[in-house]
């Protein structure tokens, strides 16, 4: 997802984004009941690590969710082929990749 500038709106993405887009990376995971230590890293268009955010999943039902927003740095981030990569418990379970230009 992707918001439209100068909105609260979201919209879908088409595998692309430019570096004027904030990106919302959603994800669902399917997991036994109870607590979970969940990872998540951004990788930019050269494979280096941007953004690691670590925090605590609680799954319910067997369903947990989050969601992580970043906004591109024009002067550090490298376009090409972004991923978005979260792991619960040292398990990659989400990743999905984004074609970004500048």
């Amino acid at each position: 997802m992707k918001q439209t500038p100068g909105t609260d709106r979201r919209t879908p993405l088409a595998g692309q984004a430019t570096f004027a887009d904030k990106i919302y990376f959603e994800f669902w995971i399917q997991a036994d009941d109870g607590e979970h230590s969940l990872q998540v890293n951004v990788y930019d268009g050269d494979g280096r690590e941007v953004y690691i955010g670590q925090s605590t999943m609680v799954v319910k039902n067997g369903r947990g969710g989050g969601a992580v927003t970043y906004g591109f740095n024009r002067g550090r981030d490298a376009p090409g082929t972004w991923w978005y990569v979260a792991a619960l418990d040292d398990k990659v379970v989400v990743s999905s990749s984004l074609d970004v230009s500048r």
